[in-house]
């Protein structure tokens, strides 16, 4: 029999995460952790710990001229990232 001390459930894990997030349901979190996603491969793969404000309004920059987003969809996305804790 597997020893189960020190382990979590997947539902206390998954609680703790949208916690962390700030998100209240499944969809908000796969949203943040997209656009957390997009931030770090905009940048090479590099780490959101070693990035800050430089970092993020070139993304945003890049979003809303190149790609065109909407002011709402740029600000959902510098909601994800900077949710993360890392970032802004």
């Amino acid at each position: 029999m597997a020893s189960v001390i020190g382990s979590e459930s997947h539902s206390r894990r998954t609680q703790k995460s949208r916690t962390a997030f700030g998100a209240s349901n499944e969809d908000t979190e796969k949203a943040y952790v997209d656009w957390i996603r997009r931030y770090i491969l905009f940048h090479q793969k590099k780490h959101p710990s070693t990035m800050g404000a430089t970092e993020l309004v070139a993304f945003l920059s890049w979003l809303a001229v190149d790609k065109q987003v909407s002011a709402s969809i740029a600000t959902r996305s510098w909601s994800g990232v900077a949710k993360d804790g890392r970032i802004g």
